[in-house]
């Protein structure tokens, strides 16, 4: 978990310098802002997720069944924890690799439905069999060919149609262990089926589709979205809410996704943003009445230098200061550059 005993009293070592006195790089500037917000999840249990998903993948692919006990084990803890630590930063995990992706993608996928779900006023029972669904939806794609899953190019029309057989597959997956109920198999079989009908692999329109399938492929899509991937770059997480929210009531569910609002915001904790000041800051603390004036850590000044003392606005209270848009790590770092020559 972070160390919030620092982090409001501004950005220092043990000597009590602050960053700027100790000459410190943007990239170590931003790193230590995000280490001071507490995340969602513990390492512990995100360690305990990836390394379930793991065993649960290789073990379908032997030709078990999957081990719903284990699974059931973490859903549980990260459901707990989720709850407890709502107000805290989404705290995604970041790949390596390109094989690390479907692992990755499926424990993120699940933290952000349960995230909405919450804010969604599911029930504790609901929740987990959301949770349990949105971890295993993709379990389909290791009857995916590799050369398929991974290529880098486009698919042609042939690769298109067996990609979308994964929901299918990954149905039959769950279907093989009789305990894992109904709603976790639903939860895979459509969460890429779209409210007007166009998804696939029955599309299926409207309220036909189970109501945790669509916060499911809400979370799915944001997860695909603000991840680099071999073939693009990921989306700020900005515009990736802003893609989604243009298409609520065409391709996903409007309520499921005002509740994706309220839960991640328009801003998300740990982004980015300059404002209007030409000050850029942090995002570290959303405000949920007003989704565009979040609490900000202004990192650095108007002329790009690191601030000597870091301090927090309320843009609520602030109301000459208002963020004019997100910004990119890598933007940063570069505004350092041409100002300080270095990095």
């Amino acid at each position: 978990m972070g160390k919030r005993g620092v982090f409001f009293k501004g950005i220092s070592d043990v000597e009590g310098k602050t960053s700027a006195d100790r000459g410190a790089t943007s990239r170590e500037i931003i790193i230590e802002a995000l280490e001071n917000i507490p995340p969602m999840l513990s390492d512990e249990t995100q360690k305990e997720a990836m390394k379930i998903i793991h065993y649960t993948v290789n073990n379908v692919k032997m030709g078990k069944v999957v081990d719903d006990k284990e699974v059931k084990r973490l859903i549980k803890n990260m459901v707990e924890e989720i709850i407890a630590n709502q107000d805290a930063m989404l705290n995604l995990i970041k790949i390596k690799s390109h094989d690390e992706y479907t692992f990755s993608h499926s424990v993120n996928v699940c933290m952000i439905a349960i995230l909405i779900g919450v804010r969604y006023q599911l029930p504790i029972d609901s929740l987990e069999e959301l949770a349990f669904g949105a971890m295993l939806q993709d379990l389909g794609k290791i009857m995916v060919p590799d050369e398929i899953l991974f290529k880098l190019g486009r698919l042609n029309e042939k690769e298109l149609e067996e990609i979308k057989k994964h929901p299918l597959y990954s149905q039959q997956i769950l279907s093989e262990n009789s305990r894992i109920g109904e709603l976790p198999k639903k939860i895979a079989y459509q969460h890429h089926e779209r409210w007007h009908g166009q998804g696939y692999p029955q599309r299926i329109s409207g309220e036909n589709i189970e109501l945790l399938a669509r916060i499911t492929a809400i979370a799915d899509v944001y997860d695909a979205l603000t991840t680099d991937r071999p073939y693009r770059k990921k989306f700020l997480p900005y515009d990736a809410v802003r893609l989604i929210v243009s298409r609520a009531d065409d391709e996903f569910y409007a309520d499921a996704v005002r509740a994706f609002v309220e839960s991640v915001s328009i801003y998300p904790l740990g982004s980015l943003v300059k404002l209007n000041t030409e000050e850029v800051g942090m995002v570290i603390k959303i405000n949920r009445k007003a989704i565009v004036r979040p609490t900000i850590r202004i990192l650095f000044n108007p002329s790009g230098n690191i601030m000597e003392e870091p301090i927090n606005i309320d843009l609520i209270k602030d109301r000459e200061r208002f963020v004019i848009c997100a910004i990119d790590e890598e933007e940063v770092y570069q505004m350092h550059t041409d100002q300080t020559g270095e990095e």
